[in-house]
């Protein structure tokens, strides 16, 4: 993972492969609370009986802030590990720094079009989602009370 003629037991060492390690993570997470954010949203808001159309509004405003906070992540992880290749920390990758997993992931970096747009595309995916969502359980709970009724005694 980190470049193979790193310092393998130094702080430094152990730091960057951290930082890699929780940044990761934190884009996954919020990548997943993407699409349990709308699940949530509306059996929250049956549960409470609020109103569909505020929980519909705030749902999309958080699920386009888990978008916009995913890429963020994942933009911020990638750059820590280009970061670890940078065996002498001068911003610029040569001789021995220069390897096929740096190579990579120095691709990985640049092409980047998809999380510099999810400012934009996150205003377009967050009520497409919420809304399929929304419709799915509403659908859902139509098919569970025809199968199960309820008890009137």
């Amino acid at each position: 993972m980190l470049h193979a003629n790193a310092h393998r037991g130094t702080i430094t060492h152990r730091l960057a492969l951290m930082t890699v390690f929780l940044l990761n993570a934190l884009a996954k997470f919020l990548i997943a609370l993407i699409f349990i954010t709308p699940f949530l949203a509306y059996f929250l808001a049956r549960k409470y009986r609020i109103h569909l159309a505020l929980v519909f509004l705030l749902a999309c405003v958080v699920v386009y802030g888990l978008v916009v906070g995913g890429a963020l992540a994942t933009d911020a992880h990638l750059q820590a590990l280009l970061a670890s290749y940078d065996l002498n920390n001068d911003g610029f990758f040569d001789g021995d720094e220069i390897t096929p997993e740096q190579e990579k992931v120095m691709q990985a970096v640049v092409s980047d079009t998809g999380r510099r747009m999810a400012v934009v595309t996150g205003l377009i995916v967050a009520p497409i989602l919420v809304s399929g969502c929304f419709l799915g359980c509403a659908i859902l709970m139509r098919i569970v009370k025809w199968i199960i009724p309820h008890r009137t005694s």
